[in-house]
């Protein structure tokens, strides 16, 4: 398979400028994540068979390479900080001459286990950077999680970078979005239709924007909870295609590029969960709104 051999190559050299001097054993890891990367990237999927298939000279049947990808994924030396970071670190910056889009995520893993994970946008992929997986039933993980993970995050992105940060409606917590803002960062999330909103005095609840279909409600310049978080920016949004409005909270002061923004965002998959560059489909979408301003 030409094309294999071709992607093969592409991101060894790669890899090669991130890892100039191993040697020995870490020479052999070096290539044996070139060709787990090369694999994900040609089969889309997380499975190592999968995987195998799109790998120089590899057949899914190829049972060798399987386990010797499932040792290298056990090996203790194996770890984020030696192998992962790096390249995620590089990856990163290579993207950061244009605007950056994160999504957070949180998905049941399989065992017992849920994943909270932060990709970056890529087209139509989402590139998971940073994770946590702990035990716990599915549902929502703890605000702290949230604000832990995106630590983990920081150092990753280049000082000055454009960053936006989309999360769905388990991600409206007031700590969070203060940890954001805080690096200079903006998001797009999504929340509940009870959340308050104040502005000039007045309280109202979200869903009290009452969007027609079709139409985007904006509130501008408020603060919300009982906390009087803020200042925000509030939008009801309800797409024609859909039953019910969405609401959302931004930073952004250009709501039409906030409400594009988070339809990039889909629910992320994290499918066979493995520490490297899983690649997962994210759809996007047009808009076919008006919007009235409050």
């Amino acid at each position: 398979m030409p094309d294999t051999y071709r992607r093969y190559r592409a991101i060894a050299r790669c890899l090669l400028q991130l890892f100039p001097r191993v040697t020995g054993h870490d020479r052999r890891h070096l290539h044996t994540l070139t060709m787990l990367i090369c694999g994900i990237v040609g089969a889309q999927q997380s499975q190592l068979p999968k995987i195998v298939e799109q790998t120089p000279g590899g057949r899914a049947c190829d049972e060798s390479v399987v386990m010797r990808f499932r040792r290298f994924l056990k090996h203790d030396e194996m770890t984020v900080e030696r192998w992962m970071l790096p390249v995620a670190q590089a990856l990163v910056s290579m993207l950061a001459r244009l605007p950056l889009v994160f999504v957070i995520d949180g998905s049941t893993v399989g065992r017992g286990c849920m994943c909270l994970m932060l990709s970056v946008l890529y087209h139509r992929r989402a590139l998971p950077l940073v994770w946590v997986v702990v035990k716990a039933s599915k549902g929502h993980l703890p605000q702290t999680m949230h604000c832990e993970l995106l630590r983990q995050l920081v150092p990753l992105v280049p000082p000055g970078a454009d960053v936006t940060i989309l999360g769905d409606g388990e991600f409206d917590g007031t700590l969070w979005q203060a940890d954001i803002t805080a690096q200079g960062w903006h998001y797009v999330c999504r929340t509940a239709s009870d959340i308050l909103l104040t502005r000039d005095g007045s309280t109202i609840q979200m869903r009290d924007l009452a969007p027609e279909r079709g139409e985007t409600v904006a509130l501008e310049q408020a603060c919300m909870t009982a906390a009087c978080y803020g200042p925000i920016n509030a939008l009801a949004v309800w797409d024609r295609k859909y039953e019910q409005p969405i609401y959302l909270v931004t930073t952004h002061c250009d709501l039409d590029l906030a409400e594009t923004l988070y339809r990039r965002r889909a629910h992320i998959e994290t499918l066979e969960f493995i520490p490297v560059y899983g690649i997962v489909s994210v759809s996007t979408g047009g808009t076919d709104h008006g919007r009235i301003t409050v």
